[in-house]
Formats: C-alpha cells, structure tokens, sequence
C-alpha cells in the first residue's frame, strides 16, 4: 500500500473505518433491539398471566371449572395468547384453554422459550392460599417479525451510511489531492528541464491556497535565477570554447615552434659563406693570369659540393615548410571549429589510420629523440575509416601531449616509451595511448576528466575535459586506467565510424 497514491490511502482508510462502523451497527443495534424487544413481550406476557391468575383466583377457590374455562377464554381477544391451563395443587388440570397447543411438559420456571412459544406462569392465590399455577402460552411470532424488520431497518441503513460515507470519501480525497497532483506535475515537469511556470488557479482550502501562493513566489525566484543562469552559463561555455581552442592551439605551436628550430637550424647551416669564399677565389685565379687546371677542377668539385648540400638543406626547409604549413591549416581548422561547437558533430572524412596516428604523434610528441622517447605504433590493418578528423586529432594530440610530459617528468626511473595501439571492431575504433610515466593516484582517476582538474604543477585542467567532451559530441567515450603513481597510465579513446552512432552524444 506504500506504492499506492494518497487518494487510493485516503479513500481505503476512511472506507475501512466506515465499513467498521456499519458493521458494527449491522451486528449491535438488532442485537440490542431484539433484546429490548423480547424484554417488552416478556413483560407484557408476565402482566397478561398476573392478571388472569388474579381473575381465575375464586373460580378456582369455589372449584368452578367451567366459570375458569370462560375466564380463560378472554384470552382469545389476545392474538399472542395461544394456550392457557390451571394445574390445581394436587397437579391435575383443573381447567383448560386452547388445550390442543399445550406442549406434554410444562416449564419449572416462571418464564421461558419454548420453541416459538413464550410460556409465563402465576400462582392462582385464593383467600385460603395458593390454589393451583396457571401456565400462559404465547407465539413470539410477533416478536420475530419485529427482530427482523430492525435487522432490514439497520442493515438498509448501514449500507445507505456506507455508500453515502464511501463517496463523501472519494469527493473529499479528490478535492484534497488534485491540488497536490498538479502541483507534482508541474514539480515533475521542472524536474525534466520544463521552465518553471506560473502557478495560479489551484482550488482548494486555505492551506493549499497558501501553499500554492509560496510556491508561486518561489519558481518566480527560480525563473529569475534560471534566467541569470542561462546567461551565467552562456558565459562560460564562450570562456570554455575559448580555453578549449587556446589549449589546442598551445599543443600544436609546440610542435610550430619546433619546426621552427628546425628551419632556423637548417638555415644557419646553409654555406652561403663558402659560396662567398669560392667566388672569390676564382676572381683572383682569374686576375692573376692563366688559370691551373687542376685548381679549376678542384674548384669546381667544391662549388659542386656546395651546391648539392644547398639542394639538400633547400628540400629540408620546403619539407619543413609543409610541415608548419599542415600545423598552421590545423590551427586554423581548431579555430573554425569554435563556431560550429555547439552543433552535433563535425564532418567525417576517409582518412587512414596510420596516417592519422602519425600526424598526431608528429602534432603531440614532436622531436621525441631530444628526450629520447621510444614511441611505439600498433596500427591494426584494415580499410579507411570515416571519422571526425579534427577532432579525434584534437583527443589524440592531448593525450599524446600528456603522455610525453609524463615520461619526461622528473623523477620517473623507467625508460621513456609511448605506445599507440588501434583496434576495430564493428561500428567502432579503439585506439589505446600507453605511457610508462608517471602515473595516477587511485583517488584521482575520478576526477581526472573534470574541468579544472590537473595533476601537472604548470596545468589548468582543460586538456583531459574538453578531450572527455570531444569524444561523447562523436557518440563515444574516452577512459582512463592507471595501476599507481609511478606505473604509467592508459587512455582509450573509443569513437564509432557506423555514421548511425556516431554523433550520439
């Protein structure tokens, strides 16, 4: 009964307390009304008997019989009388009436039921003394017949009473709970997202009234603080767009700046120098008259070796040039995706994973022979999938990133290694980043995806949550396990490449 509504409570309480009653008056009131009513006849059979006793009194005396049969028969304007006899003294019938109902034995008492006979008794009392006993018969058909009627009489009304007080039950628990019921739907409706409403109009009495006037005020309140909300929330999805594009963008220009070492390199190892110094030489060979040409031959072997090392560095710099060509294009991409952010999902592209996985190494872990970081790809063979480019490269930079700065953290006594392992099943790529760096306390692996959250001294917390965001706006998920500080961590990213899921999230 504790599943079942207030009105059903209220109704079965009140209709068992009702039922009680009725019962109780079906099953007391005929009772007491029987009662009362056998009293009364037994009363008015005892005065019937006195009183002939005292009429039959000298014809009893005289020894008159049949004067005593005639004052007998006054009992037939009686219609309970049924019988009447005179046991004189001596125990003979001295005389008779209706003598055919006279049961064989006749009661010791004064009064008792015999059958459906009400027989009553009185000494016949004569100037001498007591002259004989005279037995009075009488139905309690009558009687009978009045229990009856009261019991119809108390059971019409018991059912009319719990008919009437059954539905005074309904109507009132009806009246007290649809104010309730419609003030639970519209708390139901708050709950599901619903924006508060206005509540006017509840009937009921005062107390409800009453309540229904604070609640009013009270998801005023709530519609005013959902306002400030709204826009306290719009705020800091633009600063969290804006952290989530500063913190991408900062992972790629480490690699820009990179690159750009590596360009800087290349370009002061260029041997515009020797170039310089050659012509001059061949200036003065040529000034000073004929020219050996053995010097010749050797000068132009050294221009010629000067050219081809040229030619190299010049390859070099146009292949590094691409490179920071790619990162800029995916800075750019990174930025664009801030106005399309809040819509489902991206564009997915035919893209292999090798490739995909080697852009992201080159993006999150670039140079890793500075810190002599052994990087290990397990790349499942298989066909082109179709992802959300970007933005799996956007999850897989940051983890990358992460593990690198893991592996590189002071005090860890493992060789530096980064696995990068992809797996395929139906619908779904899974790709795994393992670290052997520094690890992750117990304590924090659930809170390692919230906002704001950082193992690292120099980190804000962003990284990991906006990669967790990434990955549920693809229909996926991103997870983390980790057997301990100091035991290295793993990251599995999980996203699907069956166009029907993805984007699910």
């Amino acid at each position: 009964m504790k599943h079942s509504s207030l009105r059903v409570r209220m109704v079965t309480v009140f209709g068992i307390l009702i039922t009680g009653v009725a019962v109780f008056m079906v099953w007391f009131f005929p009772a007491r009304m029987g009662e009362q009513a056998q009293a009364s006849a037994e009363l008015r059979a005892r005065t019937v008997t006195q009183v002939m006793a005292s009429a039959i009194a000298p014809a009893v005396e005289f020894d008159d019989a049949e004067n005593a049969t005639k004052v007998l028969a006054w009992l037939g304007s009686s219609p309970d009388a049924e019988f009447a006899v005179v046991i004189a003294s001596n125990g003979t019938r001295f005389s008779t009436w209706g003598a055919e109902k006279i049961p064989a034995h006749l009661p010791a008492h004064a009064n008792e039921m015999i059958g459906r006979q009400l027989i009553t008794s009185a000494a016949v009392v004569g100037r001498g003394g007591d002259s004989g006993t005279l037995y009075v018969g009488q139905s309690v058909d009558q009687l009978v017949r009045t229990r009856d009627n009261a019991r119809r009489t108390v059971v019409t009304a018991s059912l009319v009473v719990l008919g009437i007080g059954l539905l005074a039950c309904v109507v009132l628990a009806t009246a007290l709970v649809r104010p309730l019921e419609r003030l639970t739907t519209i708390a139901h409706d708050i709950a599901r997202g619903a924006k508060p409403p206005r509540i006017v109009g509840v009937a009921g009495g005062p107390e409800v009234v009453e309540m229904t006037r604070a609640l009013g005020t009270m998801l005023e309140r709530v519609n005013d603080t959902n306002r400030q909300l709204v826009d306290a929330s719009r705020h800091a999805g633009m600063a969290e767009v804006a952290t989530g594009v500063l913190h991408n963008v900062g992972n790629i220009l480490t690699s820009v700046n990179v690159g750009i070492e590596m360009v800087n390199d290349h370009v002061g190892g260029i041997p515009a120098e020797r170039v310089r110094r050659a012509g001059e030489l061949l200036t003065s060979a040529r000034s000073n008259g004929a020219v050996d040409p053995d010097k010749l031959d050797a000068g132009i072997r050294y221009l010629a070796a000067i050219a081809d090392h040229m030619h190299d560095d010049r390859e070099a710099l146009k292949k590094e040039l691409v490179t920071l060509r790619g990162h800029v294009d995916h800075i750019n991409r990174v930025i664009a995706m801030q106005n399309t952010y809040a819509r489902t999902g991206g564009l997915n592209e035919q893209i292999e994973l090798e490739t995909l996985i080697g852009e992201a190494i080159d993006l999150g872990c670039p140079d890793p022979q500075r810190h002599a970081i052994e990087i290990e790809r397990r790349i499942e063979p298989g066909p082109m999938v179709s992802i959300d480019r970007h933005r799996v490269l956007q999850i897989l930079v940051n983890l990358l990133a992460n593990a690198r700065d893991s592996v590189t953290a002071p005090g860890v006594a493992k060789p530096p290694r980064i696995s990068v392992t992809s797996t395929r099943e139906t619908g779904w790529l899974e790709i795994r980043v393992d670290d052997t760096g520094s690890g992750i306390a117990p304590e924090s692996l659930t809170r390692i995806f919230n906002a704001g959250f950082t193992t690292k001294p120099k980190g804000h917390g962003y990284g990991l949550h906006s990669s967790a965001l990434a990955a549920e706006q693809l229909g996926g998920d991103l997870r983390c396990s980790s057997d301990g500080p100091g035991r290295g961590a793993c990251f599995t990213l999980r996203v699907p490449t069956d166009p029907a899921r993805a984007h699910a999230g």
